[in-house]
This record gives structure tokens, C-alpha cells and sequence, in this order.
């Protein structure tokens, strides 16, 4: 369903791609896994 992409995206390291384990969240609010 589109709102289960929606959460997936956000919830999915862009570096790792995978679930955040630990995430960081930049000033510019990019957010990726510590």
C-alpha cells in the first residue's frame, strides 16, 4: 500500500538500506545510521 512505502522510506537507511538501528539525523535532516 502507498502509505506502507511512505513508512518504509523513512524508516530505511539511504546508505545501508537497511532499517535504522541507531539513527542520526543531520541539521539539514537527512537521516542515516550511526
Amino acid at each position: 500500500s502507498p502509505v506502507l512505502q511512505k513508512l518504509e522510506e523513512r524508516l530505511v537507511c539511504s546508505i545501508c538500506l537497511e532499517l535504522f538501528r541507531v539513527p542520526v539525523t543531520l541539521p539539514c535532516r537527512h537521516n542515516f545510521c550511526k
